[in-house]
Protein backbone atom coordinates (compact mmCIF):
# COMPACT_ATOMS: atom_id res chain seq x y z
CA UNK A 1 0.00 0.00 0.00
CA UNK A 2 1.30 3.46 -0.89
CA UNK A 3 1.15 5.71 2.15
CA UNK A 4 -0.82 8.95 2.12
CA UNK A 5 -0.42 11.73 4.68
CA UNK A 6 -4.12 12.51 4.30
CA UNK A 7 -5.44 8.99 4.93
CA UNK A 8 -8.09 9.30 7.63
CA UNK A 9 -10.29 7.15 9.79
CA UNK A 10 -13.72 8.82 9.93
CA UNK A 11 -16.24 7.66 12.52
CA UNK A 12 -19.96 7.21 12.04
CA UNK A 13 -20.72 10.13 14.34
CA UNK A 14 -18.54 12.35 12.16
CA UNK A 15 -20.31 11.11 9.03
CA UNK A 16 -23.59 12.55 10.31
CA UNK A 17 -21.96 15.94 10.82
CA UNK A 18 -20.25 15.93 7.43
CA UNK A 19 -23.03 14.56 5.22
CA UNK A 20 -26.27 16.57 5.33
CA UNK A 21 -29.08 15.12 3.23
CA UNK A 22 -28.92 18.00 0.75
CA UNK A 23 -25.29 17.16 -0.07
CA UNK A 24 -25.98 13.42 -0.18
CA UNK A 25 -28.73 14.01 -2.77
CA UNK A 26 -26.31 16.01 -4.93
CA UNK A 27 -23.59 13.38 -4.67
CA UNK A 28 -25.84 10.43 -5.51
CA UNK A 29 -27.41 12.20 -8.47
CA UNK A 30 -23.95 13.06 -9.75
CA UNK A 31 -22.92 9.40 -9.45
CA UNK A 32 -25.76 8.38 -11.78
CA UNK A 33 -24.82 11.11 -14.25
CA UNK A 34 -21.28 9.67 -14.24
CA UNK A 35 -22.64 6.17 -14.89
CA UNK A 36 -24.72 7.48 -17.80
CA UNK A 37 -21.59 9.09 -19.24
CA UNK A 38 -19.52 5.93 -18.86
CA UNK A 39 -17.32 7.60 -16.25
CA UNK A 40 -18.29 5.34 -13.35
CA UNK A 41 -18.58 1.57 -13.10
CA UNK A 42 -19.70 -0.93 -10.48
CA UNK A 43 -18.88 -4.49 -9.55
CA UNK A 44 -21.94 -6.46 -8.37
CA UNK A 45 -22.26 -7.35 -4.71
CA UNK A 46 -20.29 -10.46 -3.78
CA UNK A 47 -21.53 -12.48 -0.82
CA UNK A 48 -19.40 -15.04 0.99
CA UNK A 49 -20.83 -17.27 3.69
CA UNK A 50 -18.91 -19.46 6.10
CA UNK A 51 -19.29 -23.05 4.83
CA UNK A 52 -18.77 -24.83 8.14
CA UNK A 53 -21.63 -25.58 10.51
CA UNK A 54 -21.36 -23.19 13.50
CA UNK A 55 -20.59 -24.64 16.90
CA UNK A 56 -23.38 -24.49 19.45
CA UNK A 57 -23.95 -20.90 20.57
CA UNK A 58 -21.70 -19.51 17.84
CA UNK A 59 -23.02 -16.87 15.41
CA UNK A 60 -21.52 -16.85 11.95
CA UNK A 61 -21.50 -13.78 9.75
CA UNK A 62 -21.75 -13.36 5.99
CA UNK A 63 -19.29 -11.11 4.15
CA UNK A 64 -20.60 -8.71 1.48
CA UNK A 65 -18.33 -6.68 -0.83
CA UNK A 66 -19.15 -4.10 -3.54
CA UNK A 67 -16.66 -2.11 -5.59
CA UNK A 68 -16.79 0.94 -7.85
CA UNK A 69 -14.61 3.30 -9.84
CA UNK A 70 -15.48 6.88 -10.72
CA UNK A 71 -13.06 8.58 -13.08
CA UNK A 72 -15.38 11.62 -13.12
CA UNK A 73 -14.50 12.24 -9.46
CA UNK A 74 -11.01 10.73 -9.40
CA UNK A 75 -11.79 8.04 -6.83
CA UNK A 76 -12.51 4.35 -6.46
CA UNK A 77 -13.23 2.08 -3.55
CA UNK A 78 -15.20 -0.63 -1.85
CA UNK A 79 -18.02 -1.01 0.59
CA UNK A 80 -17.55 -4.05 2.78
CA UNK A 81 -19.87 -5.31 5.48
CA UNK A 82 -20.68 -8.32 7.59
CA UNK A 83 -24.19 -9.39 8.52
CA UNK A 84 -25.00 -11.56 11.51
CA UNK A 85 -28.23 -12.39 13.35
CA UNK A 86 -27.39 -9.42 15.57
CA UNK A 87 -27.11 -6.84 12.79
CA UNK A 88 -24.72 -5.47 10.20
CA UNK A 89 -21.37 -3.68 10.35
CA UNK A 90 -20.25 -1.52 7.39
CA UNK A 91 -17.02 0.15 6.29
CA UNK A 92 -16.07 2.06 3.13
CA UNK A 93 -12.50 2.25 1.84
CA UNK A 94 -11.91 5.26 -0.42
CA UNK A 95 -8.87 5.45 -2.70
CA UNK A 96 -7.51 7.99 -5.13
CA UNK A 97 -7.38 6.78 -8.74
CA UNK A 98 -3.58 6.97 -8.60
CA UNK A 99 -3.40 4.61 -5.65
CA UNK A 100 -3.25 6.12 -2.17
CA UNK A 101 -5.83 5.27 0.44
CA UNK A 102 -7.76 8.41 1.32
CA UNK A 103 -10.10 7.21 4.04
CA UNK A 104 -11.54 4.34 6.01
CA UNK A 105 -15.08 5.35 6.96
CA UNK A 106 -17.51 3.72 9.38
CA UNK A 107 -20.49 3.31 7.10
CA UNK A 108 -23.62 2.17 8.94
CA UNK A 109 -24.94 5.74 9.05
CA UNK A 110 -23.34 6.61 5.72
CA UNK A 111 -25.27 3.73 4.17
CA UNK A 112 -28.53 4.88 5.73
CA UNK A 113 -28.08 8.40 4.35
CA UNK A 114 -26.96 7.16 0.93
CA UNK A 115 -29.86 4.70 0.60
CA UNK A 116 -32.30 7.46 1.48
CA UNK A 117 -30.65 9.89 -0.93
CA UNK A 118 -30.96 7.39 -3.77
CA UNK A 119 -34.70 7.12 -3.10
CA UNK A 120 -34.76 10.91 -3.00
CA UNK A 121 -33.13 11.13 -6.42
CA UNK A 122 -35.57 8.61 -7.86
CA UNK A 123 -38.45 10.55 -6.33
CA UNK A 124 -37.15 13.85 -7.68
CA UNK A 125 -37.32 12.47 -11.23
CA UNK A 126 -40.38 10.21 -10.99
CA UNK A 127 -42.93 11.51 -8.47
CA UNK A 128 -45.56 14.10 -9.25
CA UNK A 129 -44.10 17.60 -8.68
CA UNK A 130 -46.90 18.51 -6.28
CA UNK A 131 -46.84 15.23 -4.29
CA UNK A 132 -47.73 16.14 -0.71
CA UNK A 133 -48.76 12.94 1.12
CA UNK A 134 -46.16 10.28 1.93
CA UNK A 135 -47.15 6.79 3.07
CA UNK A 136 -44.50 4.72 4.86
CA UNK A 137 -44.53 1.04 5.78
CA UNK A 138 -41.74 0.38 8.27
CA UNK A 139 -40.38 2.43 11.15
CA UNK A 140 -36.82 1.21 11.51
CA UNK A 141 -33.35 2.57 10.83
CA UNK A 142 -33.76 2.95 7.06
CA UNK A 143 -37.25 4.47 7.19
CA UNK A 144 -35.98 7.52 9.09
CA UNK A 145 -33.60 8.57 6.34
CA UNK A 146 -36.20 7.83 3.66
CA UNK A 147 -38.68 10.31 5.12
CA UNK A 148 -36.03 13.01 5.42
CA UNK A 149 -34.94 12.54 1.80
CA UNK A 150 -38.45 12.60 0.36
CA UNK A 151 -39.34 15.71 2.34
CA UNK A 152 -36.22 17.35 0.86
CA UNK A 153 -37.35 16.85 -2.75
CA UNK A 154 -41.14 17.21 -2.60
CA UNK A 155 -43.56 19.58 -0.76
CA UNK A 156 -44.71 16.92 1.72
CA UNK A 157 -47.34 18.15 4.19
CA UNK A 158 -48.24 14.81 5.82
CA UNK A 159 -46.43 11.53 6.50
CA UNK A 160 -48.51 8.45 7.36
CA UNK A 161 -46.58 5.60 8.98
CA UNK A 162 -47.47 2.00 9.74
CA UNK A 163 -45.30 -0.54 11.54
CA UNK A 164 -45.88 -3.96 13.06
CA UNK A 165 -44.64 -2.53 16.37
CA UNK A 166 -46.87 0.16 17.90
CA UNK A 167 -44.13 1.05 20.38
CA UNK A 168 -41.60 1.51 17.59
CA UNK A 169 -43.90 3.57 15.36
CA UNK A 170 -44.59 5.95 18.25
CA UNK A 171 -40.89 6.56 18.76
CA UNK A 172 -40.40 6.92 15.01
CA UNK A 173 -43.07 9.62 14.79
CA UNK A 174 -41.58 11.52 17.73
CA UNK A 175 -38.11 11.41 16.17
CA UNK A 176 -39.24 12.47 12.70
CA UNK A 177 -41.20 15.44 14.07
CA UNK A 178 -37.85 16.79 15.25
CA UNK A 179 -36.25 16.23 11.83
CA UNK A 180 -38.90 17.39 9.34
CA UNK A 181 -41.51 20.13 9.79
CA UNK A 182 -44.53 18.17 8.57
CA UNK A 183 -47.45 16.34 10.14
CA UNK A 184 -46.51 12.77 11.12
CA UNK A 185 -49.40 10.35 11.67
CA UNK A 186 -49.26 6.76 12.97
CA UNK A 187 -51.65 4.40 11.16
CA UNK A 188 -53.12 1.14 12.45
CA UNK A 189 -52.86 -0.63 9.09
CA UNK A 190 -50.55 -0.55 6.10
CA UNK A 191 -53.54 0.06 3.85
CA UNK A 192 -54.51 3.21 5.76
CA UNK A 193 -50.94 4.49 5.50
CA UNK A 194 -50.71 4.18 1.71
CA UNK A 195 -54.24 4.71 0.37
CA UNK A 196 -54.46 8.11 -1.35
CA UNK A 197 -50.75 8.73 -0.77
CA UNK A 198 -48.79 10.43 -3.56
CA UNK A 199 -45.54 8.65 -2.65
CA UNK A 200 -45.15 5.31 -0.87
CA UNK A 201 -42.08 3.88 0.84
CA UNK A 202 -41.60 0.29 1.94
CA UNK A 203 -38.60 -0.05 4.25
CA UNK A 204 -38.93 -3.37 6.06
CA UNK A 205 -37.21 -6.71 6.49
CA UNK A 206 -40.35 -8.54 5.36
CA UNK A 207 -40.10 -11.77 3.42
CA UNK A 208 -43.73 -11.64 2.26
CA UNK A 209 -45.54 -8.62 0.79
CA UNK A 210 -46.54 -5.75 3.07
CA UNK A 211 -47.85 -3.61 0.20
CA UNK A 212 -50.76 -4.55 -2.07
CA UNK A 213 -51.13 -2.99 -5.50
CA UNK A 214 -54.88 -2.67 -5.07
CA UNK A 215 -54.29 -0.05 -2.35
CA UNK A 216 -52.38 2.34 -4.60
CA UNK A 217 -53.85 5.51 -6.09
CA UNK A 218 -53.29 6.51 -9.69
CA UNK A 219 -50.14 8.54 -10.19
CA UNK A 220 -48.38 7.24 -7.07
CA UNK A 221 -44.63 6.73 -6.96
CA UNK A 222 -43.34 3.77 -4.90
CA UNK A 223 -39.85 3.42 -3.43
CA UNK A 224 -39.25 -0.19 -2.33
CA UNK A 225 -35.99 -0.40 -0.38
CA UNK A 226 -36.16 -3.59 1.70
CA UNK A 227 -36.20 -6.34 -0.92
CA UNK A 228 -32.44 -6.74 -1.30
CA UNK A 229 -32.27 -10.52 -1.55
CA UNK A 230 -33.91 -12.96 -3.95
CA UNK A 231 -35.98 -14.59 -1.20
CA UNK A 232 -37.43 -11.34 0.18
CA UNK A 233 -40.62 -9.75 -1.14
CA UNK A 234 -42.01 -6.46 0.22
CA UNK A 235 -44.51 -5.63 -2.52
CA UNK A 236 -46.94 -7.94 -4.29
CA UNK A 237 -47.08 -8.83 -7.96
CA UNK A 238 -50.04 -6.49 -8.52
CA UNK A 239 -47.90 -3.51 -7.53
CA UNK A 240 -45.34 -4.50 -10.15
CA UNK A 241 -48.02 -5.17 -12.76
CA UNK A 242 -49.57 -1.74 -12.22
CA UNK A 243 -46.25 0.08 -12.58
CA UNK A 244 -46.00 1.85 -15.94
CA UNK A 245 -42.30 2.39 -15.27
CA UNK A 246 -40.03 0.11 -13.23
CA UNK A 247 -36.64 1.59 -12.27
CA UNK A 248 -33.68 -0.08 -10.53
CA UNK A 249 -30.16 0.98 -9.56
CA UNK A 250 -28.74 -1.54 -12.01
CA UNK A 251 -30.66 -4.11 -14.08
CA UNK A 252 -28.07 -6.89 -13.76
CA UNK A 253 -27.83 -6.51 -10.00
CA UNK A 254 -31.60 -6.35 -9.57
CA UNK A 255 -32.05 -9.55 -11.60
CA UNK A 256 -29.92 -11.33 -8.99
CA UNK A 257 -31.13 -9.63 -5.81
CA UNK A 258 -34.53 -7.96 -6.15
CA UNK A 259 -36.98 -10.43 -4.62
CA UNK A 260 -39.99 -8.26 -5.56
CA UNK A 261 -39.21 -8.37 -9.28
CA UNK A 262 -37.98 -11.96 -9.23
CA UNK A 263 -41.32 -13.04 -7.72
CA UNK A 264 -43.24 -10.97 -10.29
CA UNK A 265 -41.25 -12.57 -13.11
CA UNK A 266 -42.06 -16.04 -11.81
CA UNK A 267 -45.76 -15.18 -11.72
CA UNK A 268 -45.65 -14.07 -15.35
CA UNK A 269 -46.56 -10.39 -14.81
CA UNK A 270 -43.05 -8.98 -15.32
CA UNK A 271 -40.06 -9.43 -17.59
CA UNK A 272 -36.72 -7.70 -17.33
CA UNK A 273 -37.18 -5.70 -20.54
CA UNK A 274 -39.47 -3.49 -18.40
CA UNK A 275 -36.69 -2.59 -15.94
CA UNK A 276 -34.67 0.56 -16.56
CA UNK A 277 -31.57 1.77 -14.70
CA UNK A 278 -31.85 4.95 -12.67
CA UNK A 279 -29.03 6.50 -14.68
CA UNK A 280 -31.33 6.48 -17.74
CA UNK A 281 -33.99 8.34 -15.75
CA UNK A 282 -31.50 10.90 -14.44
CA UNK A 283 -30.14 11.44 -17.97
CA UNK A 284 -33.63 11.93 -19.40
CA UNK A 285 -33.95 8.76 -21.47
CA UNK A 286 -36.88 7.47 -19.42
CA UNK A 287 -39.46 9.09 -17.18
CA UNK A 288 -43.09 9.40 -16.21
CA UNK A 289 -45.25 9.71 -19.35
CA UNK A 290 -48.64 10.56 -17.80
CA UNK A 291 -49.81 12.01 -14.46
CA UNK A 292 -51.82 8.84 -13.81
CA UNK A 293 -48.82 6.51 -14.22
CA UNK A 294 -47.74 4.40 -11.27
CA UNK A 295 -43.95 4.41 -11.04
CA UNK A 296 -41.78 2.03 -9.04
CA UNK A 297 -38.17 2.33 -7.88
CA UNK A 298 -36.53 -0.81 -6.51
CA UNK A 299 -33.41 -0.03 -4.50
CA UNK A 300 -30.61 -2.57 -4.02
CA UNK A 301 -27.72 -0.13 -3.86
CA UNK A 302 -24.49 0.37 -5.80
CA UNK A 303 -20.96 0.96 -4.58
CA UNK A 304 -20.71 4.03 -6.83
CA UNK A 305 -23.42 5.65 -4.68
CA UNK A 306 -21.43 4.89 -1.52
CA UNK A 307 -18.17 6.09 -3.05
CA UNK A 308 -19.81 9.35 -4.13
CA UNK A 309 -21.00 10.21 -0.62
CA UNK A 310 -17.76 8.87 0.91
CA UNK A 311 -15.80 11.36 -1.18
CA UNK A 312 -18.01 14.17 0.12
CA UNK A 313 -17.40 12.99 3.69
CA UNK A 314 -13.64 12.80 3.12
CA UNK A 315 -13.39 16.25 1.51
CA UNK A 316 -15.48 17.80 4.27
CA UNK A 317 -13.39 16.04 6.94
CA UNK A 318 -10.14 17.37 5.45
CA UNK A 319 -11.58 20.90 5.25
CA UNK A 320 -12.82 20.76 8.87
CA UNK A 321 -9.75 18.88 10.17
CA UNK A 322 -11.94 16.05 11.40
CA UNK A 323 -10.85 12.41 11.52
CA UNK A 324 -7.97 10.37 12.84
CA UNK A 325 -4.84 10.06 10.65
CA UNK A 326 -4.07 6.45 9.83
CA UNK A 327 -0.49 5.36 10.57
CA UNK A 328 0.15 3.68 7.22
CA UNK A 329 3.52 2.51 5.94
CA UNK A 330 4.64 0.95 2.69
CA UNK A 331 4.30 -2.81 2.50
Amino acid sequence: MVPSPQALFISGSDVVRLLPMSRALECVERSFVARAQGRASDHPRYRLSVPETPREGERRGMLHVLGATCSAEGVLGTKTYVTTPQGAHFVVLLFSLDGPLLACIEANLLGQIRTAATSGVATRFLASPDASVLGVIGSGFQARGQVEAICAVRPIRQVRVHSRSKDRVGGFCEHMRRVVSVEIVACDTARTAVEEADIVITATTARTPVLRGEWLSQGVHVNAVGSNAAERQEIDEETVRRAALVVVDDVGGAAQECGDLIAAERSGCFDWSRAHPLEDVVSGRWGRKAPSDVTLFESQGLASEDIAVAQQVYNAAVAARIGTPLPLSEL
